[in-house]
């Protein structure tokens, strides 16, 4: 029977499954080490070597990774990976392996080359390690890693997976004879039956970033992700050497362009590396499915500072300020000292030539930052994101040139090209949404159509976008195409079940469309999605209040075109009790809303209304009072006041607030609807 034995050494993680490497006999063991926080100040810290480390622990715990006890785990992260530690887990490792067993060997963290040593084929650099000279100690060679795996493969007839992802930027020893990407190089040569996948070719920088699953490696994320079943392309419930190559190929190479990183395999390329759990799998889908794709910044980790270093005094200077443009946000003007006008005058620099897919990819990212935050803040129903819309914040003018500039950088075949036109187009169409609100009705229509097709233009590049669907469904409900609105915002709750802003305007189109019945459901779905969203307590509130067409609950004002009085009516008696269980949860919404924002204007309003339906007038008093603190222009509350006031038998103190409403209104006073 052969041994298997799996040396992992990615200097960003990575994962197999121990079932299928198993093969059903033999105990799998693993020694996992990441290390991002270094000793040695001189050397560069890492941000997710030690983060990509642990997932890979939990993938090999999980069902898809072949559920590993914790006994069978070694994890070394930071301080806990000194070159003693590391060098006493791998020879635990050979002690325990037989044939049959699985061994495990993870290293996320730097690679170098000591430039003193020609012969020396390289170092994976511990926690302890020294900035150079790294035969003083805290290094693990890849002489003494390659013995291990000889020893492993050819005295206990193993088969050895070695992953590596040493090829990290940085101010190293070796820096300026490429000793990351030498160490990369040696690391890729076969020795004996060995499996290798490494991060990037030889003279390559593998990135991280937060893009990639909240702050990981591009090829650590995605060799999970891989091997958890997306990169089975025959689907046989296996992946391959082959196949996770493939995906590892298609998905890095194409979110770090245009720096250029493309992982490789070397060995028999047919061998399954993992099992499948179909579960898994589809559970993974579904989340990629309703997933936006993001461009986010690389990490450089030094490399960027060292090229900087060897350019002219003029360029360093122009690359300051390019930085400095950017920090202060002049991405596209002022003319002349803007970023862009840096960049493009720093991307022909021939002594820059080392980073000018960093200078584009990060710039590019820049562009589309504050954008990709206000759809993030959108998807959440963040409340100053709502507002900024409402008042229409001229940064959204901006976005659609900040996308589009962002596209050009990166290019038509760039995997991230058409989310960047999707999001441009969709904020071109909000934009005009928006303008259209102190616009004549028949330009009203036209913005609105004009809008649409640029909504639905934004689709043909993201087909699945939840916010676009639910901007249609918005601007077609403006357009009182009420099948094409719960149709849209339909296929917006369906991208993304979990957001409530949908079920929202689900809801309000069904109030105004006459089924009041569906838009309770809506809005109480809308509410369990959304319970810090004071807004949504309050419309549902609204509802319950009036849900009958028939009912005389909601409050008509009349005579104000006199000038004579301001009053109102109210429930009829023979209808109070079948309200009042109604109303009841109508007061429960208002004042959960009051609670989340006690400036709430509208809810304020709104709260007095339904203490007045049910006849407790004094009740009522102290929310008309708190909306005219909030707001004294606010005509509505005066009046609503005054009406009270007189069913408290305060008629002359009602007289004069009703009259001041009046007045207010004759004075053209700004006055708002309560919802």
């Amino acid at each position: 029977m052969k041994t298997t034995i799996l040396v992992f050494i990615s200097l960003i993680p990575l994962c197999l499954s121990a079932q299928a490497l198993s093969l059903n006999s033999g105990t799998t063991r693993a020694v996992i080490i990441g290390v991002s926080d270094y000793q040695n100040k001189q050397i560069p810290d890492l941000r997710y070597a030690n983060v990509d480390a642990e997932a890979f622990a939990n993938y090999l715990k999980s069902p898809a990774g072949g559920a590993l006890p914790e006994n069978h785990i070694l994890l070394l992260l930071n301080e806990k990976a000194t070159a003693g530690q590391v060098a006493a887990a791998l020879y635990w490792m050979i002690d325990e392996s037989k044939e049959g067993d699985v061994a495990i060997i993870y290293f996320s963290g730097h690679g170098d080359v000591e430039r003193k040593l020609l012969g020396q084929p390289g170092f994976l650099l511990c926690w302890d390690a020294p900035p150079k000279i790294y035969l003083a100690g805290g290094t693990f060679g890849l002489s003494a890693l390659q013995s291990i795996v000889s020893t492993l493969s050819v005295e206990n007839k193993a088969k050895v997976v070695l992953i590596t992802d040493a090829c990290r930027a940085g101010k190293l020893a070796g820096n300026e004879i490429g000793g990351a990407q030498a160490t990369t190089a040696n690391l890729a040569k076969l020795y004996a039956n060995e499996l290798k996948i490494l991060s990037c070719q030889p003279n390559e920088f593998s990135l991280e970033g937060e893009q990639w699953g909240g702050g990981r490696g591009a090829f650590s994320y995605h060799l999970i992700e891989g091997l958890s079943g997306l990169a089975d392309r025959n689907d046989d419930l296996q992946v391959s050497l082959f196949e996770i190559g493939r995906y590892l190929e298609d998905k890095v190479s194409a979110e770090t362009a245009p720096h250029s990183q493309m992982p490789f395999t070397v060995g028999d390329r047919n061998g399954s590396l993992a099992l499948v759990d179909k579960e898994v799998l589809e559970d993974l889908k579904a989340r990629k499915e309703g997933e936006l794709l993001a461009l986010g910044t690389i990490e450089t980790r030094g490399f960027e500072e060292s090229i900087i270093a060897q350019a002219d005094t003029t360029v360093q200077e122009m690359y300051n300020d390019f930085l400095v443009a950017i920090e202060q946000g002049n991405l596209l003007a002022p003319k002349g000292t803007s970023a862009n006008d840096y960049y493009e005058k720093l991307i022909v620099e021939e002594s820059l030539k080392d980073i000018h897919g960093f200078m584009k990819r990060n710039f590019a990212a820049v562009l589309q930052d504050d954008a990709q935050q206000a759809i993030n803040a959108y998807l959440m129903a963040n409340p100053g994101e709502l507002k900024n819309r409402y008042d229409r914040d001229p940064h959204y003018n901006r976005f659609p040139k900040y996308l589009s500039r962002a596209a050009e950088l990166l290019g038509t075949s760039h995997v991230f090209y058409k989310g960047l036109k999707a999001k441009q187009l969709y904020f071109e169409g909000l934009g005009m949404r928006l303008a259209s609100v102190d616009t004549a009705v028949v330009i009203k229509d036209s913005l609105y159509n004009s809008a649409i097709e640029h909504q639905l233009k934004a689709l043909s590049f993201e087909k699945n976008a939840p916010y676009i669907f639910n901007e249609l469904g918005v601007l077609y409900s403006l357009m009182k195409q009420t099948k094409k609105s719960f149709e849209y915002l339909s296929k917006a709750i369906e991208a993304s079940p979990e957001w409530g802003l949908p079920y929202v305007n689900y809801c309000i189109e069904s109030y105004y469309s006459g089924d009041r019945e569906k838009a309770i459901e809506m809005g109480e779905k809308g509410l369990e999605r959304m319970p810090d969203y004071p807004q949504m307590y309050n419309f549902l509130g609204w509802i319950y209040s009036n849900f009958s067409n028939k009912d005389k609950s909601n409050w008509t004002r009349r005579g104000i075109e006199l000038k004579q009085n301001f009053f109102y009516d109210y429930i009829d008696n023979e209808t109070l009790d079948r309200k009042k269980k109604r109303l009841k949860r109508t007061i429960e919404l208002l004042q959960a809303a009051i609670e989340l924002d006690s400036n709430y204007l509208a809810a304020q309003s709104n709260l007095a209304l339904a203490f007045v339906n049910v006849r407790n007038y004094k009740a009522a008093v102290k929310p008309l009072e708190k909306a005219i603190q909030i707001d004294s222009t606010y005509s509505t509350a005066y009046a609503r006041l005054g009406s009270t006031y007189f069913f408290l038998g305060k008629p002359k103190k009602g007289t004069a607030l009703i009259k001041k409403a009046i007045s207010m209104v004759e004075g053209k006073n700004a006055s708002r609807i309560a919802f």
